[in-house]
């Protein structure tokens, strides 16, 4: 069973960026952090005068200082093969995180901003397990606001670097 990271969140945040689960490179440092990967360099031309963003440190504080924090919906899961690919993931296997705990932690948050449309689909089917009537099901569908945002992974080729930038320079801006 893989292991996700932990959440980079404190009770400040207003939106939280969520992916799948992090890469195998990732899993070794900080999130998105495969060189081909375009998040850091999106957040630092978006959050940060477009100064590269070099160090994990450097990278968690830039989005926390925004009020943004950063999470998987995945906790754990296994995958088929050694892969980083989300394709791969065995869906039996996954383990989710805890919302419920966001909530609790983060009293501001506002804005869940998946990092793909896989993202957005897990969530989706965890939001199917909760209970109707439960407060943190009610959280979710009457306090939170959902914006779905490309992929920045070298996999997703369907777009220019400049679109995806354009795209979450564009939702950032308006949170």
């Amino acid at each position: 069973m893989e292991q996700g990271l932990n959440s980079v969140t404190d009770k400040n945040i207003k939106s939280i960026i969520l992916g799948t689960f992090p890469s195998i490179k990732s899993r070794q440092e900080c999130y998105y952090n495969h060189e081909k990967n375009l998040f850091w360099t999106i957040i630092a031309a978006t959050l940060n005068n477009s100064k590269p963003l070099i160090t994990k440190e450097e990278r968690y504080n830039c989005l926390l200082k925004n009020h943004i924090g950063l999470w998987d919906v995945i906790k754990q899961c296994e995958f088929e093969t050694k892969s980083s690919l989300d394709s791969k993931i065995i869906k039996d296997s996954i383990i989710f995180n805890d919302f419920n705990a966001l909530k609790e932690n983060c009293p501001h948050l506002r804005f869940f901003i998946f990092s793909s449309r896989n993202a957005e689909t897990l969530f989706k089917r965890y939001m199917r397990q909760l209970s109707e009537n439960s407060t943190l099901k009610q959280w979710l569908e009457c306090s939170i606001t959902y914006i779905v945002l490309p992929s920045t992974s070298p996999a997703n080729a369907r777009l220019s670097a400049e679109e995806k930038l354009k795209q979450w320079k564009e939702a950032l801006y308006n949170i």
